[in-house]
C-alpha cells in the first residue's frame, strides 16, 4: 500500500489522477473506492491509500480509500 495525493477527479466520469510518494502518476477509477458507510468524494489535494498495478498504459490504483487525517492545530497532551 502506497500514500498518494490526488491530482484531480471528476465525479461525473469516475475517473482522476494522482501522485503516489514515488512520483509515478496512478489513474483512479470511482469503481476502485472501498466502500463505506458514508460516500467518499475525492478531491484535489486529498491524501489517499490505494495499492498500484501496472497496466499497459501507466500505473493504476486499486483499493482506494482516503488517508486519516491528522489533527495538527492540538497537540498531543503528554500528561495521559
Amino acid at each position: 500500500m502506497v500514500t498518494a495525493k490526488v491530482i484531480w477527479f471528476d465525479r461525473k466520469k469516475g475517473l482522476g489522477e494522482a501522485l503516489d510518494e514515488m512520483g509515478r502518476t496512478l489513474v483512479l477509477s470511482a469503481l476502485e473506492i472501498t466502500p463505506s458507510a458514508k460516500p467518499i468524494r475525492l478531491n484535489p489535494k486529498d491524501e489517499i491509500i490505494c495499492s498500484v498495478r501496472k497496466s499497459k498504459t501507466g500505473f493504476v490504483a486499486k483499493q482506494i480509500s482516503k488517508a486519516a487525517k491528522i489533527n495538527k492545530k492540538r497537540p498531543l497532551d503528554a500528561t495521559l
